[in-house]
């Protein structure tokens, strides 16, 4: 790994997002870049606590150039779409969400790049990431 850290945009500011913020925040081998939530009193607290961009739709984060991991933290009926718009953007992907689920319900994501793209339940991918 380079001296670089991987920049991360996270798509949901709830309870998954909560979990791994301690991590974003602690470690120097992560930068927590971005930020996308539908909902704005989210929007709101996440913009008083960092000077990070923050976006209101998953698309506009994926295609943010200063992202290079989607952290998807968004309720579990839209990882799939999540993963398909962050692969389709070229982005590594940091999900909770089994890459075989993801897979398994997503016919396009092979065709999207799934091969070359990161895409493993949280805990395990920052640690394979990190070490």
């Amino acid at each position: 790994m380079t001296d670089a850290a991987l920049r991360i945009g996270t798509l949901g500011l709830g309870r998954a997002f909560t979990l791994m913020l301690p991590t974003f925040v602690s470690d120097p081998r992560v930068e927590l870049v971005a930020a996308a939530e539908p909902l704005l009193a989210p929007r709101k607290s996440f913009a008083q606590d960092f000077t990070k961009k923050i976006y209101e739709d998953a698309e506009a984060l994926c295609r943010d150039p200063n992202v290079d991991v989607v952290y998807i933290a968004s309720p579990h009926q839209f990882h799939v779409s999540h993963a398909e718009m962050a692969a389709a953007a070229g982005k590594h992907i940091l999900a909770f969400a089994a890459a075989s689920f993801i897979r398994m319900h997503s016919p396009r994501f092979s065709a999207i790049g799934f091969s070359t793209k990161i895409c493993l339940p949280a805990a395990a991918a920052i640690s394979a990431w990190l070490t």
